[in-house]
């Protein structure tokens, strides 16, 4: 049960599946509040949309064994959400919602499906990727020689997916694999 947690001003930061395992990280000074949570078989399209209208964001969205986990939180700063799902992520529809001013806030892949997240206002900006079947240190490394933070990091279809900021509220970051 997370509501215990929850209530002691923890907000939900990453969920991840891996393992065999659900991950889930908390954090203080999100200032995420009203934080529920929608868990499907399927994408969970129905669901996004039934809370976005009633004013919650997407926050995370994950995959793990058969199943999609979104979080949904109030009090984001968010000020405009929308999704792309496809079987491979394309240059063109994220660099078309980067353009539109967008940032990506979350990344998850299931079997053959991709999902980003785009949120504006989210401070994450001057946002690139990269993609590598091998851990992609070289990219982070020329990220961090540029001042980029890692923002998201995902491994599915065989790829490693990394997402950076020129901008984001990280002032030091480090990464190990284990």
């Amino acid at each position: 049960d997370l509501q215990p947690i929850l209530a002691d001003g923890n907000a939900i930061t990453s969920l991840a599946y891996g393992g065999g395992v659900w991950a889930v990280v908390y954090s203080q000074g999100s200032g995420w509040s009203n934080q529920v949570w929608e868990i499907s078989s399927s994408f969970p399209e129905a669901a996004i949309q039934q809370r976005w209208s009633e004013g919650y964001d997407v926050t995370n969205l994950a995959y793990g064994d058969g199943t999609w986990v979104v979080v949904f939180s109030q009090n984001t700063g968010f000020s405009d959400q929308g999704w792309n799902t496809a079987a491979d992520l394309s240059d063109d529809p994220i660099a078309q919602r980067l353009a539109d001013g967008y940032s990506i806030t979350s990344l998850a892949h299931a079997e053959d499906l991709w999902a980003v997240v785009f949120s504006v206002g989210s401070g994450l900006d001057g946002q690139d990727w990269a993609q590598d079947s091998a851990f992609p240190e070289s990219a982070i490394d020329a990220a961090w020689q540029e001042d980029r933070s890692i923002t998201s990091l995902v491994y599915g279809d065989g790829l490693w997916t990394a997402i950076f900021a020129l901008e984001s509220p990280f002032t030091t970051q480090a990464w190990n694999l284990k």
